[in-house]
């Protein structure tokens, strides 16, 4: 194997990952094929141009990429997302919004920061980010019916969400990766 310059893997691997958020964003094809693609594109990629170090050995093998994708952290994330994903179809958060949206019109600041301590402990126990996702919509529907601007809530949403992801290790998935 001859050596090759490593800034051709870097960006021949960034064009993999930039056409697969692109694939993602225009959501033409399911996301699991594109998910597919983007792991048989690297292993392809890595196949073709292993990435060699000064001594000749293979830095990057495909069992080393494949590895990444079932680490037990990652996978754990994925998990929190689909429990989160479910509460959204199901609509089990439906009528707790419905009963914030009533309350919320006699007592509004009230609601709304319940409403944040509410994000603050459920991002403890799920990934943040799928409860930032949840309770977007319940904070719209809560700010157009206070006749409220939406915009003034959501990024102190993200911020309680954020720090009751920083309560647990499985409320943000950096502190799941690091751990």
């Amino acid at each position: 194997m001859e050596f090759v310059d490593a800034s051709l893997q870097m960006w021949l691997t960034f064009g993999v990952i930039t056409t697969a958020i692109t694939l993602y964003a225009l959501d033409h094809i399911p996301l699991e094929i594109t998910s597919i693609a983007t792991v048989a594109a690297l292993l392809l990629l890595f196949q073709i141009l292993p990435v060699i170090n000064e001594y000749g050995d293979e830095v990057l093998t495909p069992r080393d990429i494949l590895r990444g994708f079932s680490d037990p952290a990652l996978i754990t994330i994925l998990a929190l997302l689909v429990v989160g994903q479910g509460l959204v179809q199901t609509g089990a958060l439906n009528a707790p919004a419905r009963y914030m949206v009533t309350k919320g019109e006699q007592i509004p600041g009230t609601i709304i920061l319940l409403t944040f301590l509410i994000v603050m402990i459920v991002s403890a126990v799920l990934n943040n980010t799928p409860v930032v996702v949840i309770f977007i919509p319940i904070l719209a529907v809560l700010c157009d019916k206070l006749s409220k601007k939406s915009s003034a809530v959501m990024m102190p949403l993200s911020f309680f969400a954020i720090l009751g992801g920083n309560l647990t290790l499985i409320g943000s998935s950096t502190n799941l990766l690091v751990a």
